[in-house]
């Protein structure tokens, strides 16, 4: 809550004035001296921020409003309340965990950002766009959450940046086994079920024990698992079948206290970065810049290769719309170049004409791909 000291020509005392719910407030502080009229200018400062919520806002760092947006997402039970703690990491790097929030202006945002991108340009370690936008929204959120609660009353201008991070790269399947010969160990498992299934990620290291039906051979993710908050069922092949019920001897012997599928030494899986980096470096992958949700499509396209529907693909796979489903649906150019051949293979089993006009029945096109037409008949 700021407020203007200023001094009248007419009068011998200071005055003060503020605004206060959108209304220009004036008052005299009675003092004819200004080191006077500034203590009183403070206590009025402070008295107008108490009865306003809004005290000790000096004393609220970055860090408090990052767990601010990590206990809002817990309670309002958002499955991405770790990527903050993840986003927040970046924002630590740059102003510092004990930064405080009101000093953290537009400007200051905006030179973030920029430096985060020149360290792209300069292939240093910088971060896309998107991954910026991440900290920006969880910088906005907090601020956000914190002029709800009257604790701030004016935050800073946060714009996020333009974004083109549809990804439209795959695993081929060669590349796919050589990356499982030298995965890290505790991820074997999950990559071959991300390549198999394509499910997410969290759904992958949050899937537990009593999911998994082994009897009926189905696994089945409640609704509040999913990013689309929808429930969906699989049912497991006979690979994926044999490699549960290897966890499931393994875990419920070592560990049987724990209650996730996934797991490294009994504890459920939280983040594979390093481990996925590492492994796709000793396969000799590194310079693809593969991600782990690249299986997404890579199952998208195999299970419509393989002769599943487009619908029966987008439930196995979590989309809703057709637009997303296309989105993943990666043609490659073997693809394209298998259509070619397909389509001259159609033409040359079409059944042609011959040149008096009767049909040719089992004459391929090419036969006929140098015939002269005849000359027309005059009447």
């Amino acid at each position: 809550m700021n407020t203007t000291l200023f001094k009248r020509d007419n009068s011998p005392y200071y005055q003060l004035h503020y605004f206060l719910n959108g209304k220009q407030t004036r008052v005299s502080t009675k003092c004819k001296l200004k080191k006077d009229a500034l203590i009183f200018q403070e206590n009025l400062e402070n008295k107008l921020k108490i009865n306003a919520g809004i005290i000790d806002a000096d004393k609220i760092t970055l860090k408090d409003l990052v767990d601010k947006v990590i206990s809002d997402y817990k309670m309002n039970k958002k499955k991405s309340a770790n990527r903050v703690e993840h986003s927040a990491k970046h924002l630590y790097e740059y102003f510092g965990e004990n930064k405080p929030v009101i000093n953290i202006t537009s400007d200051d945002i905006d030179k973030f950002k920029l430096h985060e991108i020149e360290k792209v340009r300069d292939n240093k370690k910088g971060y896309a766009n998107a991954t910026i936008n991440r900290s920006l929204s969880t910088l906005k959120r907090g601020f956000s959450l914190y002029k709800n609660s009257g604790k701030l009353n004016v935050v800073p201008h946060i714009s996020l940046l333009a974004e083109n991070n549809i990804r439209t790269s795959w695993m081929e399947y060669h590349q796919y086994l050589r990356l499982l010969e030298v995965a890290s160990p505790h991820i074997v498992n999950v990559i071959k079920f991300a390549y198999t299934t394509g499910w997410r990620k969290e759904e992958i290291l949050g899937l537990k024990f009593s999911m998994v039906d082994m009897q009926n051979g189905s696994i089945t993710l409640p609704v509040y698992s999913t990013k689309n908050n929808e429930s969906r069922t699989i049912y497991m092949d006979d690979d994926i079948k044999s490699m549960f019920q290897n966890i499931w001897n393994k875990v419920s012997a070592l560990y049987p206290n724990c209650e996730y599928v996934f797991e490294n030494k009994g504890q459920r899986i939280k983040d594979l970065r390093t481990a996925w980096k590492n492994s796709c470096k000793r396969a000799g992958l590194e310079k693809y810049g593969f991600h782990l949700h690249d299986f997404r499509r890579c199952a998208c396209r195999n299970y419509l290769k393989s002769g599943c529907s487009s619908k029966l693909t987008m439930d196995l796979l979590g989309h809703k719309t057709d637009a997303i489903m296309r989105r993943y649906a990666i043609t490659s150019e073997a693809d394209k170049k298998l259509a070619a051949q397909k389509l001259r293979n159609y033409l040359n089993n079409q059944i042609v004409l011959d040149e008096n006009g009767y049909l040719q029945e089992g004459a391929a096109a090419h036969e006929y791909d140098n015939m002269i037409p005849p000359a027309p008949v005059e009447d």
